[in-house]
Parts: structure tokens; C-alpha cells; sequence
């Protein structure tokens, strides 16, 4: 899921897109009011004319007098500097159209026009559902990854789906958790209390067989070498979730 947040900060004055819609990369999402950065690019064309010509005058005078030459390098470091900041203001005035990264479903979709879309990485006004790059995470506790390798076979049991089997593999194992992680800061650690145990998450990939489907959350089971008589439980115990999930619908 990509949080879609612009680059700039403004007024929103067209949502085309509505919600839980499908989008193509390079759609309009929407559109902030270009008005005040086409003002700034207005001034600052002004201000760059007006160093150009400053720095015209001084090349003229730098032949004839060596001191003309320090007022002509002054000259030019104000047009460059100009020159710079202008393009930053036809940057945001292209920046005031938002368009969709990539293709993908439009989602958490409350973004009305009036409202300020702000450009800080915090606030996205939408979120965006890629069709190309969907990931499937099931979480663990860490006693039951004491064996799994990247390659066992896996299982998963849908709530929206009763009756199926989904058949999966374990692509990667995600070493690291939340519980273990320490901000950089100049306290001291402090321990009050025993750690939480936490749970660690494995990537899975389908199945060929299985096709393209979009998968919410569900029970996910893990084959490994080890432990053949326990999987054949296990994987009884998958098919009755299924079944069962028939009396939750």
C-alpha cells in the first residue's frame, strides 16, 4: 500500500478519483490550486530578468577595471541563485497536480475539495492499493520458526473463502521485530518489566496454481522437514478451519 501524500502543501480543488476505485499509473488523484506558486513564478521570473541584467552590466565593466571583476562574480552568484529558486516555484506548480504512482486500487478516499493537502510524509490524504506488488505476511511467535526454511510448503485457511485451501510457499523470514528494536537517544536502557514475546513475520508467495487473488487476513500453517505425524494434524486441523469458516459467513 503506497500512502499517497503531495509534495506540496495547498488547497485541494478536484478530487477526480472516488473511493475503492481502480487507477492507472500516471491518473490524476487531484489537484491543489496552483494560484499562489504561479504567482511565485511570476516573481521570480521578474527578479531573474532583473539579475540578468545586473550581471550583463557587470561582464561589461569587468573588462575594463580588475576590481569590476569581484562585483561581476557577485553578479553571477545572484543569478544563479535565481535562477535556482525559480525552478524550484515551476516545480511546485507542476507538483500541485497529484497523479497515481503506479496501478492500483484508491482507498481510505475522505479527501474533499476545501481541505489543505499538507506535505508532510505523516499526513497522506488517500492510500493506493498496488496491483503489481501485493505482499503476504503471516506472523509467528519465535518458538514455532525454530525450523522453517526459505521454500516449505505453507497453508492458508480464509475466512472469506470457506471451504479452500490456499496453497503457498515461505519466500522469506523477516529476522527482526518491533520488540527488539532500540531508539538511538542519549538515555540510558532501562528494563521494567520482562520482555514481550514477540512475534516474527514470514513473507509467503502463492502458489501458480492459485492464480491472482487478493487475500485479507486469515490462519496461516507451516510445513516443515520435521515432524510429519504432527503435520498431518495440522494440516486436518486447516481443512475443518475452512469448513467451519462456512458457519462464520
Amino acid at each position: 500500500m503506497i500512502p499517497i501524500t503531495p509534495r506540496v502543501t495547498g488547497r485541494v480543488i478536484e478530487v477526480p478519483v472516488k473511493a475503492n476505485t481502480a487507477v492507472k499509473k500516471g491518473d490524476v488523484l487531484f489537484r491543489i490550486d496552483p494560484v499562489p506558486f504561479q504567482y511565485d513564478v511570476a516573481r521570480l521570473e521578474a527578479n531573474l530578468e532583473i539579475k540578468r541584467i545586473v550581471l550583463e552590466d557587470a561582464e561589461a565593466l569587468a573588462g575594463a577595471r580588475v576590481a569590476a571583476e569581484i562585483q561581476r562574480q557577485r553578479a553571477q552568484a545572484e543569478h544563479d541563485q535565481a535562477r535556482a529558486k525559480l525552478a524550484d516555484a515551476r516545480w511546485s506548480v507542476k507538483e500541485t497536480t497529484v497523479k497515481a504512482p503506479a496501478n492500483g486500487t484508491v482507498t481510505n478516499l475522505s479527501l474533499r475539495p476545501g481541505q489543505v493537502a499538507s506535505a508532510m510524509a505523516s499526513l497522506p490524504v488517500m492510500s493506493l492499493l498496488q496491483d503489481d506488488q501485493s505482499v503476504l505476511i503471516a506472523t509467528f511467535p519465535q518458538s514455532a520458526l525454530a525450523f522453517v526454511q526459505v521454500g516449505d510448503a505453507a497453508e492458508l485457511a480464509l475466512s472469506c473463502m470457506p471451504g479452500r485451501v490456499i496453497q503457498a510457499r515461505v519466500q522469506a523470514i523477516i529476522p527482526g521485530t518491533g520488540q527488539g528494536q532500540l531508539v538511538a537517544s542519549g538515555k540510558l536502557l532501562e528494563w521494567t518489566d520482562a520482555p514481550v514475546e514477540g512475534r516474527f513475520a514470514l513473507r509467503l508467495a502463492l502458489d501458480e496454481a492459485e492464480g491472482d487473488i487478493q487475500l485479507p487476513a486469515g490462519v496461516a500453517a507451516i510445513y516443515t522437514d520435521r515432524g510429519t505425524v504432527i503435520q498431518i494434524v495440522r494440516k486436518v486441523v486447516v481443512r475443518m478451519t475452512t469448513w467451519l469458516n462456512y458457519v462464520l459467513l
